[in-house]
């Protein structure tokens, strides 16, 4: 397994896994949520992958992006001469395309596809190309000499072989050449960071890629990570899909879409968020797929992870759950996007959604739920989901009043003081002195309560804030990570970042920078991160590359930046 992670690729429909030996080793078609034709990245014994063969005692000199977005290029020795493999994946259009520049004559290539128990993959084979037809999926693999020094793969695919051979056969000279200034031209809107170390400028570019890649581009749903089922922790059980939108993820990364400049990948995912409320008076899930519709859950009996971890699961069953943070996120997140854009009619025409789903919380939010950590055991009072309950109450308040709706911003501010109320009395344990999970003298301590400072309930130099970082230092740190919770096995990204944030917020300047250096080496040599690490080795765990780590890297960096421009005078 390659535990310091992957090169991805993608093209606003699926999305591949490149190894450092230019192993493609996993990818979905037709689409993010399709069958993984290749899968060696999770399964190395059964998923399959496109390999080549360029000789004895190979070894990668180098492997890094081209400008700024997703296009790899990987150079590789061997006793038969170096190598130069370029992929990427066409904006928009069906193609994934390997260049391989080098000795042509030596370069064999081997292609497997995931042997699954019960589906067959129909194969027609060739020296020129393979024909693949399986379950909902059609795919091409032209493998075409230019010259003798360059060798071109061409990786097609449809619903059909029909719609393969329309993807291959509208494919030009000038692929590359287009990808390239695509990525140039969507960096355009980017917010240039004035006060960060030069160091850091790239893990900014690199996450803003990722997040783009997440983002399905049909409907505009952001899916959480490209990978199913990927072991969150060396021989454990917590093995998960998250080729879905979760709205809370997508609401996350779509505030650093508006925080970053890109205010149109924003839109397109709260116009998808949106929808779903059209047929419903609240959002019925926490997740959805990219069509916008409910997932279930399988078992894969025949995949295990790298160590044989088991079980392998495709779908998520925890689109069944409640969690209550849902209408919270996604009316914070509108309001939050309306002071960015301004979009006055974009605000008007979501309103009658925005009072569905304040009208649910209102109805709600006192409720015990499964929470942000999806526990599958038992709902509880969470404190995390309390705190979006008010910050979506509290938004729900100011868009009403710039639609001139003031009796219902009154009743907003209403219901998010009564909750708030709830909140401090029965979140803060006076034993432990701090915010807890959840309700109740046996709740552990847990990341997620800094919510409470981002999300506006406290300040952060509010005693009982400052107390409960004290017990997250104590209870949660992991050789300079953060945990999710007590008795969590690996540090979280998404959690460090929280922190790195309140100790920003508490003018512990110093700590945080220190923080942040740590995380950012903890990242793969390409600058991606997983959903957990180990910051003692930087192994990367979890399904790769997560969402939750590449939006909150945006959002700290852009913080950072702001916090140091306004120390030095000239704002952020």
């Amino acid at each position: 397994m390659e535990k310091k992670g992957w090169a991805i690729i993608g093209n606003g429909i699926t999305a591949a896994l490149i190894d450092s030996e230019a192993k493609i080793c996993w990818l979905c078609l037709p689409k993010f949520d399709g069958l993984p034709v290749f899968a060696k990245a999770l399964s190395p014994q059964v998923g399959g992958g496109i390999t080549l063969k360029l000789g004895e005692k190979t070894f990668t000199k180098d492997q890094r992006y081209l400008g700024k977005g997703a296009v790899l290029e990987t150079i590789i020795v061997s006793n038969s001469g170096e190598y130069r493999v370029v992929d990427y994946m066409p904006w928009g259009k069906n193609l994934l395309v390997r260049e391989v520049f080098g000795d042509v004559a030596k370069i064999e290539v081997e292609v497997e596809l995931t042997k699954f128990n019960h589906l067959e993959f129909a194969v027609k084979k060739t020296e020129q190309q393979w024909q693949v037809q399986g379950p909902g999926v059609g795919f091409f693999i032209d493998f075409r000499k230019i010259s003798d020094d360059r060798l071109q793969i061409v990786l097609s695919y449809g619903n059909n072989l029909e719609q393969a051979y329309q993807a291959l056969v509208k494919i030009s000279d000038r692929e590359l050449f287009e990808v390239m200034a695509f990525w140039e031209r969507w960096f355009l809107p980017k917010k240039e960071l004035k006060n960060v170390p030069a160091s850091w400028q790239e893990f900014y570019e690199r996450s803003l890629m990722v997040l783009k890649l997440l983002t399905y581009e049909p409907t505009g749903a952001i899916i959480a990570a490209p990978t199913a089922s990927f072991p969150a922790y060396p021989n454990g059980e917590d093995n998960w899909d998250y080729r879905f939108c979760w709205l809370r993820d997508g609401f996350y990364t779509a505030y650093a879409f508006d925080l970053a400049g890109f205010h149109q990948e924003s839109r397109k995912f709260y116009e998808f968020s949106l929808k779903l409320l059209e047929k419903a008076d609240h959002f019925e899930n926490p997740l959805y797929t990219i069509e916008g519709l409910c997932s279930y859950e399988i078992i894969l009996p025949e995949l295990s992870g790298p160590e044989g971890e088991k079980p392998i699961r495709f779908g998520n069953k925890a689109a069944e759950q409640l969690q209550l943070d849902n209408e919270g996120n996604i009316v914070y997140g509108l309001w939050k996007h309306w002071l960015f854009t301004r979009d006055a009619n974009f605000l008007a025409e979501a309103y009658p959604k925005i009072k569905k789903a304040l009208e649910f919380t209102a109805r709600n939010w006192d409720k015990p739920e499964h929470g942000i950590w999806e526990f599958r055991d038992k709902k509880r009072q969470w404190v995390f989901g309390k705190v979006m309950c008010y910050a979506g109450m509290i938004a729900g308040a100011k868009i009403a009043s710039a639609l001139k709706d003031y009796p219902r911003a009154r009743e907003y501010l209403k219901t998010a003081g009564e909750i708030k109320e709830n909140l401090l009395s029965r979140g803060y344990s006076e034993e432990k002195q701090a915010f807890l999970q959840h309700y109740g003298p046996d709740a552990p301590a847990d990341s997620s309560v800094l919510a409470i400072t981002e999300f506006g309930v406290l300040p952060a130099m509010d005693e009982r804030m400052i107390n409960t970082v004290k017990y997250i230092e104590q209870k949660l740190n992991f050789h300079g990570a953060v945990l999710r919770f007590e008795g969590a096995v690996l540090p979280f990204y998404l959690c460090t970042f929280w922190l790195i944030r309140q100790y920003l917020r508490m003018g512990c300047l110093e700590k945080a920078e220190k923080f942040l250096e740590r995380t950012l080496k903890s990242a793969s040599p390409l600058k991606l991160m997983a959903e957990h690490y180990d910051p003692r080795t930087g192994e990367q765990w979890g399904n790769f590359p997560q969402g939750f780590s590449h939006e909150e890297l945006v959002r700290t960096l852009i913080f950072y930046d702001n916090t140091i421009g306004k120390q030095e005078g000239y704002g952020g």
